[in-house]
């Protein structure tokens, strides 16, 4: 079946010498594998390695069959230019983390429209605003309302487990929960605290998503905010 759907890119991956397997997050078809054969070498196709960076927003034509892994894209193009989010230094290490966050937790190949909305409009906020040392942390208290682990802010403590004598820290990231992100500047916090705090979200997700593993960019995350 050929269909247009939209699509942001969750990982690229070479394949041997010239092509290129990429897993997107699709508003049709929720988690989907693409192929892209020989697209290092064709200087004149319609397909170009510089679409698919993490995270990117696609509009791609696909040729989607059942009960097959690889697909095929044979037309894309830009649904939505970044201007800063894959160039600032900062935010494109949040959206190297974001995106393998994302692979772990997405794995469902079905259509769920709030999921890709959420995601869509969050990137893009993200991208037109200054900068926000916060914005992952609220990614990612949001994103679990859409995986189905939303925790109940009025028992924090039995849901995140370390801070559970520690009422500072409750109320601390009680401040994450209810908020928007055009309210995150006004939520301060210091390095270390946003540090412990990005840790028990991480924590969480491990325990309530079974296949959760920690992301490999979680040191390089904190290389660049210390």
């Amino acid at each position: 079946m050929i269909t247009t759907t939209k699509a942001i890119v969750l990982s690229a991956l070479k394949y041997k010498d010239s092509s290129l397997i990429v897993t997107c997050y699709t508003y049709d078809f929720g988690v989907q594998s693409y192929i892209l054969h020989h697209i290092f070498k064709s200087k004149k196709g319609k397909l170009n390695p510089a679409y698919f960076q993490v995270l990117s927003q696609l509009e791609i034509q696909v040729n989607q069959k059942k009960n097959q892994t690889l697909h095929k894209i044979s037309e894309v193009k830009l649904k939505h230019t970044y201007t800063t989010l894959q160039t600032n230094i900062y935010k494109s290490t949040v959206a190297l983390f974001l995106s393998e966050i994302l692979q772990h937790c997405l794995k469902e190949e079905e259509q769920n429209t709030e999921l890709y909305n959420f995601l869509e409009a969050a990137l893009l906020w993200y991208d037109i605003h200054e900068f926000n040392a916060n914005f992952h942390l609220l990614f990612l208290i949001k994103l679990s309302q859409h995986l189905g682990i939303y925790p109940d802010k009025n028992n924090l403590s039995q849901h995140f487990f370390y801070y559970e004598k520690d009422s500072t820290k409750i109320n601390n990231l009680k401040t994450l929960f209810g908020a928007n992100f055009d309210e995150l500047h006004l939520i301060k916090y210091s390095a270390q605290m946003r540090q412990d705090i990005l840790n028990e979200i991480l924590q969480y997700f491990n325990v309530h998503l079974g296949v959760f593993k920690k992301p490999k960019s979680l040191k390089i995350l904190h290389e660049v905010f210390s």
